[in-house]
């Protein structure tokens, strides 16, 4: 086992935007076209859970990939999914990207579904992404390029899935859906929640495998 310190430093510009809607059953979000846009984007906390799982005897784990399930999306914006530290002592998004934690994906490889939220896109890190135990973070997702077409489906407590038909009558996770209109101050959205799968390697079997979140 080699043990090895990573950093990395980026340099992220910061200008206005107008706000789009927020409509049911997905939330839209829009950018700006200064090639790293900052405005509008949504994000999702989750609690890395790995009690009662094949990694339960691990102090983390390294997320692979995630499933996203977009509604609709630009034909030719791309977006950008950020792998985010969370503040332990105020549950704060912070702007510290884990390491390896940042994938721009072209529009070409973004799948919308506006029916019934069953066709994912999935978001693949070129190198797997080291989260720790009982540790917070969030995926943020923000479109590339002044594109307000994107939106990505959502839970909201005490609708219908329409996948499935059954009513939503708890949230799958403690995790909490967050919106921004800067990438600096984000306001929580308490009864909604990204829909998204997590992977992560099982490097004993050469496989993946879902953990838990909470």
């Amino acid at each position: 086992i080699e043990l090895q310190t990573v950093t990395e430093n980026r340099v992220i510009t910061n200008s206005t935007t107008r706000v789009t809607n927020i409509s049911p059953p997905w939330q839209e979000f829009s950018g700006t076209n200064d090639g790293d846009p900052s405005f509008d984007p949504l994000a999702q906390t989750f609690i890395l859970n790995l009690r009662g799982t094949e990694f339960g005897s691990s102090s983390g784990a390294f997320l692979t990939k995630l499933d996203l399930f977009f509604q609709s999306k630009d034909s030719t914006s791309p977006i950008i999914v950020e792998i985010r530290e969370v503040d332990a002592s105020t549950s704060f998004i912070t702007k510290r990207i884990v390491p390896f934690g940042r994938v721009v994906v072209p529009a070409s490889s973004i799948n919308a579904d506006s029916s019934d939220s069953t066709v994912a896109t999935t978001i693949t890190f070129d190198t797997p992404v080291y989260l720790f135990n009982e540790q917070e973070y969030a995926f943020v997702v923000k479109p590339g390029g002044n594109a307000p077409n994107f939106s990505l489906w959502i839970s909201r407590l005490g609708e219908n899935d329409l996948a499935t038909g059954n009513r939503i009558d708890k949230q799958p996770y403690s995790g909490i859906l967050f919106a921004s209109s800067n990438d600096r101050t984000y306001s929580p959205i308490q009864e909604e929640d990204v829909k998204f799968n997590a992977y992560f390697a099982n490097f004993g079997t050469g496989s993946t495998q879902t953990a838990g979140f909470h």
